[in-house]
């Protein structure tokens, strides 16, 4: 994630890397904050998650949608696509 916060945000993301890594299968996390149409694999708290994917949705001002495919034939699982 791109900002560091306080304690319990560190917390937060501690969680979420021990469920990602326990799940071993991929995992979307989908959010808004600078509301530009993002997808990537960031590292979190210097660890590598391969099978996370994070999303950041378009803002209110922006008439965009993102649409997701699920397709259990691949590798990767989920197909991520601004609309």
């Amino acid at each position: 994630m791109r900002r560091t916060q306080g304690p319990r945000f560190h917390s937060h993301l501690e969680q979420v890397v021990a469920e990602v890594q326990a799940w071993g299968k991929p995992v979307v996390y989908v959010h808004g904050d600078t509301h530009t149409f993002t997808v990537d694999h960031p590292a979190m708290l210097g660890t590598d998650l391969p099978n996370f994917t994070r999303v950041e949705v378009y803002g209110p001002s922006d008439e965009h949608w993102v649409r997701v495919d699920v397709d259990p034939s691949l590798p990767e699982l989920f197909s991520i696509h601004g609309q």
